[in-house]
């Protein structure tokens, strides 16, 4: 079947022959037929079982070369860089740094399911026995506040400030 015309640019410059094949493509496919044939295909799947059902382990691939950048030589002097503090520190940042990962994970959760409940018993505000639940509405969150019993509430003022001067300019309102 012919595909290109002897006229084709891609026949002409040598990227195709009449029939779509690349250089050397025809000479390669009937060498690996051959082989197929012969059953020398190294690429051809090998199945090949003793009589007695026992087949030999497989061998493990050989690792490939690593490719990149050649790690550079240490220079005299040089050799052991490692700074054994600073390794620990770094290890015991790790693992606190992913404890409080995971911390910030489950409370997210906690967060969600709160606000849920809030909203199927249609409050924006709840508080007792010093917990304190607000809604916020800006980004949909919840701002939760629990006070020990004996603690004092630091929210509202202890005297009445309306009309006082908190800094110069500002006069409080409520």
């Amino acid at each position: 079947m012919i595909i290109y015309a002897a006229d084709d640019p891609l026949v002409l410059d040598g990227t195709y022959d009449r029939e779509g094949y690349k250089p050397g493509e025809r000479a390669r496919i009937a060498k690996a037929r051959a082989r197929q044939a012969k059953g020398s295909d190294p690429m051809a799947k090998k199945t090949t079982k003793a009589k007695d059902g026992y087949q030999p382990a497989k061998t493990l691939p050989t690792t490939p070369a690593r490719r990149g950048r050649p790690r550079q030589a240490d220079l005299p002097g040089t050799e052991d860089r490692a700074i054994k503090p600073l390794e620990q520190a770094a290890a015991a940042y790790a693992d606190i740094r992913d404890q409080r990962i995971a911390l910030n994970v489950d409370e997210a959760k906690l967060k969600a399911s709160l606000l849920t409940l809030m909203h199927k018993h249609g409050k924006t505000i709840y508080s007792r026995d010093g917990i304190t639940i607000t809604v916020i509405p800006e980004g949909e969150s919840v701002k939760v506040k629990v006070r020990k019993p004996g603690e004092e509430e630091d929210d509202e003022p202890a005297e009445d400030l309306v009309g006082e001067e908190l800094r110069p300019g500002v006069r409080a309102e409520h």
